[in-house]
């Protein structure tokens, strides 16, 4: 399955150019009433090519919602103004695979340092800064954001979620996808500016900070993107005589052959070295390539399983598929969280309804169902790019067993906690690892 288009994920901005004078002009410019009714209307008129526009909405709902934003719509209003009005609308239709965006201001973040130069991770219900991004405008990590600019943080970011796309409304994706794109969904939705006034509480006290970002200067080697780290990954934790098989992506469309020939290599691995527990770590895992996760599928199995119930664009995949025959010692513990989307939910739904394996850690973002094959269309005026889902597409399971609106739940559910990730510590993974160990004493 196409892997989404998530440019936000992809880079998000590097920080470089110090001092760099970051020009706001073309970010205010304005658009006339009946430019905005224009691609309004073709926003709605797009949306609703979609396969399952009233899944989660009823039609009535869904004219209401309509209704309601098309009246919020104002002479001469900014990019950022018409954005907040139409990516409610996006999300309602439930689907993780309809996006809305403002590349233009993507690519222009490339050159500039526009963002906040924080990460943050939203822990229950609460914001914390998690890692500075600049040196000079340091806030000490853990601090709990309480305001953006006057803005109540939970204000802030239960609008930010209401626009962020999710397979059901899941929850746990929503989340994990506001902590991950924090700033580049306020810029986007809010606007920019070169001045920020933070509030935050530490240690029990409140401390108020301004952030002008024409004057930071980035921590050094620092970027606020995604680390270049491999996808494929095999380990052995020897005290425990487990092996780790981390796949960070199903996206090897262009090289199956390279994935499967890793699959194999890693099963030839643990049969060799007679290992005792197998750990397949999905975390971060958005999906990809319904033949990569097919192939594991068929690598954890005793038995043939047809993949797909309806995608004809995998003919081989509505068939039983024969298991590799590896007959693995053991069920596989399987590592999941909330970015688990896609293909992975469709692994997830698999295993756990042929009982293949143990699922340890957070409710997936994506079960059984997804909707793919997304049409890239984009706004005549403002440029806003869309994408909308075409095609339904489910594993052969029995739905009945199955909630859409909730991803994949582990059998061994572990939250993640402020000190956890400040530490950068892989609780989910140390507590198997010392299960095994004991179990082997």
């Amino acid at each position: 399955m196409r892997k989404i288009i998530i440019l936000l994920l992809q880079f998000i901005v590097t920080i470089g150019c110090s001092n760099a004078q970051v020009s706001l002009n073309k970010y205010q410019t304005t658009f006339d009433k009946l430019q905005l009714q224009s691609d309004f209307n073709q926003l709605v008129n797009e949306l609703e090519t979609h396969p399952a526009v009233n899944e989660f909405i009823s039609k009535s709902e869904w004219n209401n919602l309509i209704k309601r934003q098309r009246e919020k719509i104002q002479d001469r209003m900014m990019i950022t103004e018409f954005n907040k009005i139409c990516a409610p609308i996006v999300t309602k239709i439930g689907c993780g695979h309809t996006n809305l965006y403002n590349l233009e201001y993507n690519a222009d973040t490339k050159k500039y340092l526009v963002y906040l130069p924080y990460k943050v991770e939203i822990i229950g219900d609460e914001v914390f800064i998690t890692k500075n991004l600049s040196y000079n405008n340091p806030i000490d990590l853990g601090a709990k954001i309480i305001k953006i600019d006057g803005i109540n943080i939970t204000d802030l970011t239960n609008f930010i979620i209401s626009c962020v796309s999710a397979d059901g409304y899941d929850m746990n994706y929503k989340k994990r996808m506001t902590s991950k794109g924090f700033t580049y969904y306020l810029h986007s939705l809010f606007g920019i500016k070169n001045e920020y006034q933070i509030t935050y509480e530490l240690n029990g006290k409140i401390y108020e900070k301004t952030i002008e970002l024409n004057k930071l200067l980035p921590a050094q080697n620092e970027t606020n993107g995604i680390a270049d780290n491999p996808e494929l990954i095999f380990d052995i934790d020897e005290n425990s005589k487990t092996a780790i098989i981390t796949i960070k992506s199903f996206s090897f469309y262009n090289n199956v052959v390279y994935f499967k020939s890793f699959i194999d290599d890693c099963l030839i691995k643990i049969q060799r070295k007679n290992l005792n527990y197998i750990i397949i770590d999905l975390r971060g895992n958005q999906g990809g390539d319904p033949y990569c996760s097919s192939y594991l599928l068929r690598a954890i199995s005793n038995k043939p399983i047809a993949y797909y119930k309806n995608d004809k664009n995998y003919p081989e995949l509505l068939k039983p598929q024969p298991s590799l025959g590896h007959n693995l010692k053991s069920k596989p513990y399987i590592l999941i969280d909330g970015f688990g989307f896609s293909s992975t939910g469709h692994f997830g739904a698999l295993v756990q309804q042929h009982k293949l394996g143990t699922f340890v850690g957070e409710e997936m973002g994506s079960t059984y169902s997804c909707n793919v094959a997304q049409k890239n269309v984009t706004l005549h005026n403002t440029k806003l790019f869309l994408q909308v889902a075409q095609k339904i597409v489910a594993v052969r399971v029995n739905a009945q067993n199955f909630d859409k609106r909730n991803g994949i739940v582990p059998d061994i559910p572990i939250k993640r906690t402020l000190a956890t990730v400040l530490s950068n510590k892989d609780e989910t993974l140390e507590y198997l690892l010392k299960q095994f160990t004991e179990t082997k004493k």
